[in-house]
C-alpha cells in the first residue's frame, strides 16, 4: 500500500507547482495559457507512463506494477 500512496502524492505535483507559481507571481503575462499548457503537458506525461506499464512488464517480467492497479469498480 505505501507505493500507492506515493503515486497519489506524486500526482499532486502539477497542482502544487501551479499554486506555487501563482503565489510567487510567476505565471506570466497570460496565466490561463500557462495553466492550460502546463496541465496538458503533465496529462501527456502521466498518460505515457500509464501506457508504458504493460510493455515494460512484458519485457522485464516484473509483475509488481499489477499490485498497484486501482480498481474501477
Amino acid at each position: 500500500m505505501p507505493a500507492k500512496i506515493v503515486v497519489f502524492v506524486a500526482m499532486l505535483f502539477p497542482l502544487a507547482r501551479i499554486v506555487l507559481f501563482g503565489v510567487t507571481d510567476r505565471l506570466g503575462a497570460n496565466p490561463i495559457e500557462f495553466i492550460t499548457c502546463s496541465t496538458g503537458l503533465w496529462t501527456l506525461v502521466y498518460l505515457c507512463i500509464t501506457l508504458a506499464i504493460t510493455p515494460v512488464r512484458r519485457m522485464t517480467g516484473i509483475r509488481a506494477s499489477l499490485r498497484s492497479r486501482v480498481s474501477g469498480a
